[in-house]
């Protein structure tokens, strides 16, 4: 049996051999046919360097100038709503139509028997509370609904205010 095994394991061995250097050959024939990779970290390396993503964007210096346009628009139109937040805020705190004579404004203050009352962003115990006035701090009145005043206090702050707990003076 050993002479049978010994021509088997030459023949197995011979085909390797062979296998090995077809497969050296043919791996040198197909990479001699195929375009030469770029070096690593060469300009023509497309995994480093920039020429790369300029070629495939279009080129980043005209990306740049069109963030900067979009910046410079972005603050041109923040300025712009700030203005017109600070118009809305004075609009709502002086309203036109409620402009009334120093000499002919009511007023309304807290009444003995509390300490403060709520001040209210609608004539509803319902809706938020926006702030606290308390005794003796005069309150113009310029409007009412349903038994609240609608007032505007010193500091320019408008809101209502619950008719029961105030007295006019």
């Amino acid at each position: 049996m050993e002479i049978v095994e010994r021509p088997k394991k030459l023949v197995v061995g011979l085909l390797l051999a062979v296998s090995l250097v077809v497969g050296f050959v043919a791996g040198q024939t197909v990479r001699a046919d195929s375009p030469p990779a770029p070096a690593p970290g060469s300009v023509d390396d497309p995994l480093v360097t920039k020429s790369y993503v300029d070629q495939k964007l279009g080129g980043s210096a005209a990306l740049v100038d069109q963030i900067k346009e979009l910046q410079s628009r972005v603050a041109a139109l923040e300025s712009k709503v700030a203005v017109l937040e600070q118009k809305l805020a004075n609009a709502n705190a002086n309203p036109p139509g409620n402009q009334t004579n120093p000499a002919t404004e009511k007023k309304v203050y807290v009444r003995n028997t509390n300490n403060y009352v709520n001040l209210r962003e609608g004539p509803s115990t319902g809706t938020r509370i926006i702030g606290q006035v308390y005794r003796n701090i005069p309150m113009t009145v310029i409007g009412s609904s349903g038994g609240w005043y609608n007032v505007r206090l010193p500091n320019g702050a408008v809101g209502w205010v619950y008719g029961g707990i105030v007295e006019l003076r």
